[in-house]
């Protein structure tokens, strides 16, 4: 009897040391397929972008463009959180200023790339826990958001560190509103778009990535 009662001990013992493990595993696994989800999106974000350039009628007249790589960069963050959304935007912004394969201004690169893309992967992390719960709306005041903080980086790179560009205008006047406001407007108003768009698929994908990220 005392050495069938040992064997039960034993088994229950090996039990909880393997359940205790899983609950040590979960996190970890969640935290690679979160990663590999960003690298990604990250991915997927330079791809549109690059699509885009080749597309004239994105171009506006004072100069910027229309793009979409905004709408993935703020899903990443509904998705995955405020810290890897902002990743996506940030590893997004470090290819795409390779890309470009230009600096004019040290400054560009914080403000017209990590600040501009990492805000908007943070206004989709902001919203994360409502959109996760079935909140689908919040995708519109998260891009929103988003954008809006990207035009107000990037128009403070041109008032900082491009202000010979405006010429003899008033540099706020230019930077904010002539050159700045025109792509980041359009921008937005596509990305907004694509949400109503894809509105019914993400409620499909989002049942997919509860399940996926253990939510």
């Amino acid at each position: 009897m005392e050495n069938l009662e040992n064997t039960e001990k034993n088994i229950n013992s090996v039990e909880v040391v393997k359940e205790t493990e899983k609950k040590k595993l979960k996190p970890l696994q969640i935290m690679l397929r979160k990663s590999a989800i960003t690298a990604v999106l990250i991915s997927l974000s330079f791809v549109i972008n690059f699509i885009t350039k080749f597309i004239p009628i994105l171009k506006m007249p004072q100069g910027g463009r229309v793009s979409l790589e905004g709408f993935v960069i703020t899903m990443g963050g509904l998705y995955l959180g405020p810290i890897y959304g902002t990743a996506v935007g940030i590893g997004y912004a470090l290819l795409n200023f390779m890309a470009d394969g230009y600096q004019l201004h040290w400054g560009s690169i914080f403000f017209d790339y990590l600040f501009a893309f990492g805000f908007i992967g943070l206004a989709g992390g902001l919203f994360s826990k409502q959109y996760l719960k079935g909140k689908i709306w919040t995708v519109f005041i998260a891009a929103t958001i988003g954008m809006i903080l990207r035009w107000i980086s990037s128009s403070l790179s041109g008032v900082l560190f491009f202000s010979e560009y405006a010429g003899d205008k008033n540099v706020w006047l230019y930077s904010f509103i002539l050159y700045n406001l025109p792509y980041c407007a359009g921008s937005l108003a596509a990305i907004l778009a694509l949400a109503g768009l894809s509105y019914i698929s993400q409620m499909h994908m989002l049942k997919q990535a509860r399940t996926l990220l253990g939510y």
